[in-house]
């Protein structure tokens, strides 16, 4: 149990301590942004299939674990001020980067025109970091 009040056990009448908060997105995050990269970086992601999702450029895989570091941290020792600003990153990078992906993609012809795994992966990260932001009132 952390004690910053963002882990601690969820009351059920306690809306602000159950459900997806900006400690639990960037915490959850940070953990499958570690595994991702480092499974990349050591080749386990590519030998499971050929989506663009699971083949990024290897330093993708490094600037993934960085960024999973840097998330976890954040979410287990910066106050919910600090967590929600850095929500409000991949809130909006995620949705532009899934968004316009999938545009270029789609009206495009190019070898990877077909594979939407990577723009929907991060349209889903976008989502789940806004839905986070969401929950909590305070302006960011």
């Amino acid at each position: 149990m952390i004690t910053n009040g963002a882990f601690e056990s969820p009351n059920v009448h306690s809306p602000h301590l159950s459900g997806w908060t900006p400690a639990r997105f960037l915490l959850v995050g940070g953990i499958i942004l570690m595994v991702l990269g480092l499974s990349g970086a050591i080749g386990v992601l590519s030998s499971l299939s050929s989506a663009g999702l699971f083949n990024p450029p290897y330093w993708i895989d490094w600037v993934h674990v960085s960024v999973g570091v840097a998330a976890a941290t954040v979410a287990l020792a910066g106050n919910a001020s600090l967590q929600r600003a850095v929500t409000f990153l991949p809130a909006v990078l995620g949705t532009v980067l899934g968004v316009f992906g999938m545009a270029f993609s789609l009206f495009t012809r190019g070898p990877q025109s077909a594979d939407l795994s990577d723009h929907i992966a991060h349209l889903c990260v976008g989502t789940m970091a806004s839905w986070a932001l969401w929950r909590t009132r305070s302006p960011v």
